[in-house]
């Protein structure tokens, strides 16, 4: 449908756009907690509402902190879809916060299409061996992955994980995937094959 209007003074001009904080991203939280039914955590939206409008790291216990219970599974779905298609946050941290096995799922699923974040930390999130492959399974099969450091230390790691450790840097552009941390994991460095030792490995 084309609509033309003459003369084009008959139209008020449009208002300047207004930037959403967060690139939009708090709206897309409040939006798919609407949309999907889930709770709206007070807590989450303190915590995104106290953040400067040029902060890119998002602090998942940070956000916990903010509530006098741990959040819910339900809770964290919401924010794992705001994060999929998140285009402001570079930086996703999650350190000693325990996350059970629908959220560290739902996060596989976001590291399947996120192309924004670069930094991610997932030491000590209570993910499984299987979960842990699961999730660099994800990274490994998004074709816009953009992560440069990954710090997997305190976390489960197989050969499975190995494995899928490995798919990742070799899916990676040249030199792109620039460090890995894998402290505390079980003798993780000797087992990498040869195509990771251009990535700096923190053991």
């Amino acid at each position: 449908l084309r609509v033309c209007v003459e003369p084009p003074s008959r139209l008020a001009p449009l208002p300047p756009a207004v930037p959403e904080p967060l690139g939009g991203f708090v709206l897309a939280y409040e939006s798919l907690c609407a949309f999907y039914g889930t709770p709206f955590s007070p807590a989450v939206h303190s915590y995104l509402s106290r953040l400067p409008p040029d902060e890119t790291t998002f602090e998942l216990q940070l956000a916990a902190l903010h509530s006098e219970r741990p959040l819910a599974s339900s809770e964290l779905a919401a924010l794992c879809w705001a994060l999929r298609f998140n285009a402001h946050f570079d930086r996703l941290v999650i350190r000693d916060y325990k996350l059970d096995k629908e959220t560290l799922l739902d996060l596989a699923e976001t590291m399947r299409f996120n192309a924004q974040l670069r930094s991610i930390v997932l030491s000590n999130c209570g993910a499984s061996k299987d979960e842990c492959a699961t999730l660099l399974a994800a990274m490994a099969g998004n074709v816009s992955c953009a992560v440069t450091d990954l710090d997997l230390s305190h976390t489960q790691l197989d050969d499975k994980g190995v494995a899928a450790l490995a798919a990742l840097v070799e899916s990676c552009p040249a030199e792109q995937l620039a460090s890995i941390a894998v402290a505390d994991n079980n003798g993780v460095r000797p087992r990498l094959p040869r195509l990771v030792s251009a990535t700096a490995i923190e053991a």
